[in-house]
């Protein structure tokens, strides 16, 4: 089984899922009474602390594939090639929501409370921002050196080589007859 890196049309479409939701609910909130918008301070740091979590796992992964780490159970690589996925792919829907309220912000900027919620809105998104990198370099780091089998480049080069000069040989046996 190959694994595969998120597509960068999957974080766009993933922006865009978030934006029409952050706009939409930021909308309704601003015609109602209801106060949902923002992100307050503990986002930021699970925020960050989920990107600085995915890079140490993904850079103990990259150790062992460089060679540097003598062991490294299967089952953590995969699951830290996945949880970096997952982040790219949360980070990036909630880029799009908390630019979405930023949107919605942005005109009522000098209202204290949207100014608040839009300077909140803003760090989210840089940090979420941080977090899709730190999942897409967490992917490449869980990359796996390709195995020696049937799909290695290099076997499929050898087996081109014996194929022709199979062929060449029969040739010139023919060309003898």
């Amino acid at each position: 089984m190959k694994a595969q890196y998120t597509a960068w049309w999957h974080i766009v479409v993933a922006i865009i899922i978030g934006g029409t939701f952050g706009v939409s609910v930021a909308s309704l909130v601003e015609r109602s009474t209801f106060s949902m918008l923002g992100a307050p301070w503990f986002v930021d740091v699970v925020l960050v602390c989920l990107g600085v979590v995915v890079l140490v796992l993904s850079w103990q992964v990259k150790q062992y594939v460089d060679g540097k780490r003598p062991y490294i159970d299967a089952n953590r690589a995969v699951l830290t090639l996945v949880l970096a996925k997952a982040l790219t792919l949360g980070a990036s829907i909630l880029v799009g929501w908390y630019a979405g309220q930023l949107l919605i912000c942005i005109p009522h900027w000098e209202i204290e409370y949207f100014h608040e919620v839009g300077i909140q809105c803003a760090i989210a998104a840089v940090l979420c921002v941080l977090d899709i990198i730190a999942g897409y370099v967490g992917q490449h780091w869980c990359t796996l050196p390709p195995n020696k089998g049937p799909e290695h480049p290099q076997i499929k080069a050898q087996r081109k080589m014996m194929r022709s000069a199979v062929t060449e040989m029969q040739q010139r046996e023919q060309k003898t007859r």
